[in-house]
């Protein structure tokens, strides 16, 4: 009975609005008709008054004020009450509806005392039957979590302050993770929509992870993955290669779906502890201040819910206080007092910082001033005219952190050019060579991002200066757009450059075969459109499968030396002309043309500006030759992997690919790989080796046939450390045995033959084997012939195990006294903290578990295993293990990669068996040969 009241109420005021809409558009005098009209401030049917804004009426009726916000103390909007003036619920007496402050104001009898039925607050608000209103200042607080009775989230779209439904998954562990459970225990959640070979996914995922290690006990972070191209194992690996310890899953419950806006990958959402969507921010954030910032700010103990459009609000920019100097101080310090330059900083932008003058080494310059603020910039405007083939010239002194806080040089809104690391003395830039006469602007924009710092974190300049092309004594590069001449009417472009296809290395040209690259603009706005290539074929503007076609472009653009810009092959220009007439509008057989630029050289000779995405695929690779001299530089992020280099051997046969970093440093250490031209791997680097698994270095056995040119990438495992290291490439015969693991790498989900993923079923991996009539274990081949001996490794650290090896598990551990449980063997580590710790058992457990330590010391049966009572159901195999440790085979100088190992018998292969389900995943098959070698044979 109450809902059809409660209908019937919402109906009637329907009605009103409706006739009140419909008097307005028959132009009725509403004020002609003085008490007898019906006011809009939410007056019932029956009042015989006007309602007003102020505090009473005629007929004794005063302003009730009502705010509704939430428990978090968020204003609610567009909420509509319904006002009785008793508690049955019968008599309306007015309604309102919430303003963008949560108010809500009307008209009602004085001193009355009033009911408030909410009707229509946002889904995941819980609602009491009624609310009374005493006073004539009520506020009612709503709260909110993630709604678990209506799960489905299929037609939902979500917002900034929309509260999540539930919704679960399937993490990369094999565990059902579930949104609601979480917040149970934590006070926020991060969701990050990724995908694996996703570059800015890359970027940020190391200082998400320093974050999370921070603040876990109060925020889960749950990786999503909705590309369709990465299956659960693939996410996996991605979680392993990143050691990242946060949750990783597919987004099987279709949650990027929900965001209506949602602007490519990476994706982040802040979900509160009431479950409402306080952010949602598109891109990557490559530092760790915005996340730690983030994660202060929503697990503070008085945490105030507010809705963030950027997560950059978290951290507010800092406003300066210092003015900018004026035009005449400026070009006395810059020395153009005589070339007529005005200067200005950032108009009516309160947080640009300003440039000041002052020194450096002794010569009067002009810096940035937001040395150390994080996220800011600091802006310079010169207006200036110049004549055709005029140079505009200054020198700089660069004090910064390299490709992260830049001083941008712009002209006419287009960045030219961009400076930045440690400078060893001044040197020139030659910003912009005039291509006619005009007035221009240069802009120099100090960015300042979020993460380290370096040197005096800034960038000096002095004696800004016009010069002539003749003058120019440094290689220059000048910045061209190869459509030029907007048409009067806004559509298209008077003229485009002529391109010329060169043979020789695949480009087109400009002009002629051997003049400027062409280079395509692929990951930010041109003069074709606002949106980016990469935005319209990832939005699907230009046709289904258009996005995977120049996908790898992109990734080959927004890798490259000069961001955004790759050369153009006649694959490229085939796709551009796609776009320009999918989504172009001047549909000429040039308007392609609009998404290229080119740079005009100076003081080179002649010599163009060279392929700025060498190395990053097969068609622009480096050469690499037999020998040490193949040496590899990066200075720049590179992802999702680094440099090629084209090896075509000369024979057929085994080679031997080692690269030559001297150092310890684990932070120095490298990665390998062998692609093909098909961007196939053709061999990746495990560390398998006995005796080539050094920490830093990696060493590469392949299998090479003579004429097939094959891709060598080394690159260093920390994707964002610079420097420069060489490999050497080595013929070693043609074939070769190789002292290797039995199973490298992690255990992985069981992949059916159709290609899904049982994730319910783990291998080990690595090569079959077989217990031959001697023995031992050996190598089952392909073909069925049997191979190499096991050997299992005594001596050396494991993957597995890497903090000791299997002898001083015998020697030193119960680690084969299978009589120990699981929960035996975890007290036992915990007495062994505690005894290098230097205190007692009681002590120790006393701290770990507060006041549930009397259940906790039963339910561990703590006393047991300290009196040497266990609780496993297996036997003590540990003298048998200590007979195996005096089997190690001794050092030899035939066979050095022996040392410390014992052949596997079926007896050794069972003990060892039985350690791995202990101590990793149990009854996985042959899990025991992830501590196993044996010969490989590599070759024809």
């Amino acid at each position: 009975m109450k809902k059809f009241k409660r209908t019937l109420s919402f109906l009637l005021v329907l009605s009103m609005l409706f006739t009140m809409s419909l008097s307005v558009l028959t132009g009725c005098d509403s004020g002609s008709s003085g008490d007898e009209t019906t006011g809009g401030s939410g007056e019932a049917p029956g009042d015989e008054t006007t309602g007003g804004s102020g505090g009473g009426t005629e007929s004794g009726k005063v302003d009730y004020k009502i705010t509704v916000k939430s428990a978090g103390g968020l204003l609610l909007e567009d909420v509509t009450l319904l006002i009785y003036s008793d508690a049955a619920m019968e008599d309306l007496a007015g309604y309102a509806s919430t303003d963008e402050s949560g108010v809500a104001t009307a008209s009602l009898k004085a001193g009355g005392s009033y009911y408030i039925d909410i009707t229509d607050a946002p889904e995941g608000y819980a609602l009491a039957e009624s609310y009374p209103m005493i006073e004539r200042d009520t506020t009612i607080t709503l709260t909110s979590s993630v709604i678990t009775d209506n799960t489905s989230l299929s037609g939902v779209v979500y917002k900034v302050g929309s509260v999540m439904r539930d919704f679960s998954f399937t993490d990369t562990d094999g565990e059902t993770v579930t949104l609601s459970e979480i917040l149970k225990t934590k006070k926020a959640v991060l969701i990050n929509f990724f995908y694996t070979t996703c570059g800015p996914c890359i970027s940020e995922v190391p200082y998400m992870e320093e974050a999370y290690q921070m603040y876990k006990d109060d925020v889960e972070i749950l990786a999503l993955n909705p590309y369709a191209n990465d299956d659960q194992m693939a996410v996996k690996l991605f979680k392993e290669e990143y050691e990242l310890s946060f949750i990783f899953g597919k987004d099987t419950a279709g949650v990027k779906d929900t965001l209506p806006s949602f602007g490519g990958y990476p994706t982040t959402m802040i979900v509160d502890r009431y479950g409402v969507i306080c952010l949602i921010e598109t891109g990557a954030l490559p530092a760790l201040e915005p996340f730690e910032k983030a994660f202060e700010y929503f697990t503070a103990d008085n945490y105030t819910q507010k809705l963030f459009t950027s997560i950059g609000e978290l951290t507010p920019a800092e406003k300066p206080e210092e003015p900018m100097p004026s035009t005449e101080e400026l070009a006395a310090a810059l020395g153009t007092t005589d070339l007529g330059f005005t200067y200005s900083g950032e108009k009516d932008d309160e947080y640009s910082w300003p440039f000041k003058i002052g020194e450096k080494d002794g010569e009067t310059c002009v810096y940035p001033t937001n040395k150390n603020q994080s996220g800011s910039y600091s802006i310079l405007y010169a207006t200036m005219n110049l004549k055709k083939g005029d140079v505009v010239a200054l020198d700089y002194f660069a004090s910064s952190e390299q490709g992260a806080d830049i001083l941008y040089l712009l002209v006419n809104r287009d960045d030219i050019y961009q400076i930045s690391g440690i400078s060893e003395d001044w040197a020139t830039c030659y910003v912009y060579v005039a291509p006619q006469d005009g007035e221009y602007e240069l802009a120099l924009c100090y960015f300042k991002d979020a993460t380290t710092n370096a040197g005096d974190d800034t960038v000096y300049v002095k004696d800004l200066r016009v010069e002539k092309i003749a003058d120019i004594d440094a290689p220059t590069y000048i910045p061209r757009n190869a459509a030029t001449n907007l048409k009067a009417d806004g559509f298209g472009y008077e003229d485009y450059v002529t391109v010329v296809l060169n043979e020789e290395d695949g480009y087109y040209h400009v002009g002629t075969a051997d003049g400027p690259l062409l280079l395509a603009e692929l990951m930010t706005a041109t003069q074709f459109s606002s949106d980016s290539v990469w935005t319209l074929a990832y939005d699907g503007k230009v046709g289904e499968g258009f996005y995977d076609k120049i996908v790898n472009y992109c990734s080959y653009a927004s890798n490259s030396e000069i961001y955004s810009f790759v050369p153009v092959t006649t694959e490229l220009r085939e796709y551009l002309e796609m776009v320009a007439e999918a989504v172009g509008i001047e549909q000429s057989e040039n308007e392609w043309l609009q998404m290229c630029s080119y740079y005009e050289a100076y003081g080179t000779n002649g010599k163009q500006l060279s392929d700025p995405t060498k190395g990053l695929w097969w068609h622009s690779a480096y050469d690499a030759q037999l020998g040490k001299n193949n040496s590899v530089t990066y200075n720049r992020v590179i992802m999702p992997r680094g440099l090629l280099y084209e090896f075509i051997p000369q024979q057929t046969g085994v080679y031997r690919i080692n690269s030559l970093i001297d150092s310890d440093n684990i932070m120095d250490s490298v990665e390998g790989w062998v692609f093909l031209r098909n961007g196939e791997i053709y061999y990746e680097y495990e560390n398998a080796e006995r005796l080539h698994n050094d920490i830093v270095n990696c060493s590469m056995i392949v299998y090479m046939e003579a004429g097939t040119p094959y891709y060598i990438d080394i690159a260093y495992w920390d994707t964002y450390k610079f420097g420069t290291f060489n490999f050497e490439i080595k013929y070693v015969g043609a074939k070769l045995e190789v002292f290797t693991l039995a199973s490298p790498g992690p255990f992985t989900f069981y992949e059916a033959e159709d290609g899904t993923t049982d994730q319910n079923e783990i291998v080990a991996g690595g090569i079959e084997v077989i217990l031959d009539d001697d023995g031992y274990y050996h190598e089952l081949r392909a073909d069925g012939s049997v191979g190499s001996i096991i050997y299992a490794d005594f001596l050396g650290n494991t993957s597995i195990f890497e903090r000791t090896c299997l002898k001083e598990m015998v020697e030193k551990t119960e680690s084969f006294n299978f009589a120990i449980s699981d929960t035996d063997q975890w007290v036992l580590d915990f007495l062994e903290i505690f005894e290098k710790d230097g205190v007692s058992y009681q002590e120790g457990f006393k701290i770990e578990w507060g006041d549930e330590y009397d259940a906790y010391m039963e339910m561990y049966q703590v006393e047991d295993v300290v009196a040497g009572r266990y609780h496993g159901d297996g036997q003590d195999y540990t003298e048998v293990m200590k007979g195996y440790v005096k089997k190690m085979i001794a050092k030899s100088s035939a066979n050095p990669e022996l040392e410390g190992c014992v052949p596997v018998t079926e007896e050794l292969a069972e003990i060892l068996q039985l350690l791995m389900d202990k101590f990793t995943f149990a009854g996985v098959d042959h899990s025991w040969t992830k501590l196993c070698y044996y010969y490989e044979t590599v070759g024809a």
